[in-house]
């Protein structure tokens, strides 16, 4: 009997007693080379895509990379972003950002291929803390 009393208390303190942690805002984003977008009071400009990949009709022999080069721009300070996916290195798929005292994420979630007489498009997440 006391065991099941101390069983409900401790099962009653791990329920009530834990603090959930916050979730942010996540919000997608498309972007083509010199484009930009309104976040906040900056704008974060795509300037650059590097893709090795291969194509499908290629014959692959080592591993690829896509790396997307992002400006942010808050005021007079400029930030260069560097996002990665694939045979990296240190480089990731994820930054973290402060925007006018704002944390951020900013996580590549895909890069289309190059293909003739289409622009290349970069998505990504932008997640508000």
């Amino acid at each position: 009997m006391k065991n099941l009393i101390l069983s409900i208390i401790i099962l009653s303190a791990l329920a009530f007693g834990c603090k959930k942690k916050t979730e942010g805002t996540t919000t997608g984003y498309s972007f083509e080379i010199n484009t930009s977008k309104q976040i906040d009071e900056a704008n974060l400009i795509l300037t650059k895509i590097n893709d090795s990949r291969c194509t499908s009709s290629a014959f692959c022999i080592g591993p690829s990379s896509t790396q997307t080069y992002f400006k942010l721009k808050s005021g007079n300070t400029e930030q260069e972003i560097i996002l990665c996916k694939g045979d990296c290195g240190t480089i990731g798929a994820t930054a973290k950002l402060k925007i006018n005292g704002v944390n951020y994420v900013i996580k590549l979630i895909e890069v289309s291929f190059r293909e003739e007489n289409t622009a290349q498009t970069v998505k990504v997440e932008l997640t508000r803390f």
